[in-house]
């Protein structure tokens, strides 16, 4: 049997809680592009059937000819990765010029806490103009340090149209791009073979969060401490719970709210915070 719990105040009352982690960011992803084009932005050398990109099944893009050949031929590796904002390609690159890995495996760039080092709003993540792009370089061997120069570009290829819905006023936290890649070799046994590069596919999600101070009507309530919310209406959760996060801040209540359980977040108590149940308010939970 299900027990309700209630704290109320007679005058003001402060409450600390010391409860369970969760995380109060939302997840949306990974999706896949819906288009996917050759752009001659950076490098030289084309790529061939953007499309096959679209979707992980082994069927790949590659390069239109060797990226790395000869004998002074080192491999593959990662020139530039982008983000694709209103169409453009910008932001931060997060090539690490790493060597492509020898068998198929998804690359991660960005993270939930990574922008790129741009401005999102959730209209730019919802547009089909919003993407990423990859470009690949051929490594050589070099007479002088650091050894090697990569002498060979590929063209971008850009995956954008993803198909996101991230709810309008929706703060973007983080950004993460996986790209399914590996390195090609052909040869005939006489001499270095030549290397291409291979896509198979282009993921992308997102993280975000939304306006904490207003109960959507359905899910968790995710309120940030540090957004100092006044809650005034009486609220029901019903089986939902109430997640606080944040630091540096004060919730204020003023209504009757209900919820199944209410969390805490580690981050919440990183810094000074405080509920305030104010007189004849109440915050009910269950165990």
């Amino acid at each position: 049997m299900l027990k309700k719990y209630f704290l109320s105040a007679f005058g003001l009352f402060f409450l600390f809680f010391f409860l369970n982690n969760v995380s109060a960011t939302i997840t949306s992803g990974p999706n896949s592009p819906q288009t996917m084009a050759d752009d001659a932005t950076v490098g030289t050398i084309a790529w061939g059937n953007p499309n096959n990109a679209k979707v992980s099944d082994n069927v790949s893009v590659n390069t239109t000819s060797s990226l790395s050949s000869g004998t002074f031929e080192m491999g593959v590796v990662e020139n530039s990765i982008k983000l694709v904002k209103n169409g453009i390609i910008s932001g931060d690159d997060k090539s690490t010029s790493s060597y492509l890995p020898d068998s198929y495996g998804y690359v991660s760039y960005g993270g939930s806490s990574d922008l790129w080092g741009l401005t999102w709003t959730a209209e730019d993540i919802n547009r089909g103009n919003f993407g990423v792009a990859y470009s690949a370089a051929g490594r050589f061997e070099s007479e002088n340090p650091p050894y090697y120069m990569d002498t060979v570009f590929s063209h971008y290829l850009k995956a954008t149209n993803f198909s996101f819905s991230i709810p309008t006023g929706a703060t973007i936290r983080g950004i993460l791009a996986e790209i399914k890649q590996q390195s090609f070799y052909v040869g005939s046994g006489f001499g270095p073979p030549d290397v291409y590069p291979l896509v198979d596919h282009m993921r992308i999600t997102v993280y975000y969060t939304t306006d904490t101070c207003t109960y959507s009507g359905s899910g968790d309530w995710n309120i940030s401490i540090a957004d100092n919310c006044t809650l005034n209406t009486n609220t029901n959760l019903s089986s939902n719970k109430i997640v606080f996060y944040g630091n540096n801040g004060i919730v204020t209540i003023n209504s009757t709210i209900s919820a199944r359980q209410i969390y805490f977040t580690p981050s919440a108590f990183n810094g000074l915070h405080m509920i305030l149940i104010k007189k004849g308010a109440s915050l009910f939970f269950r165990k």
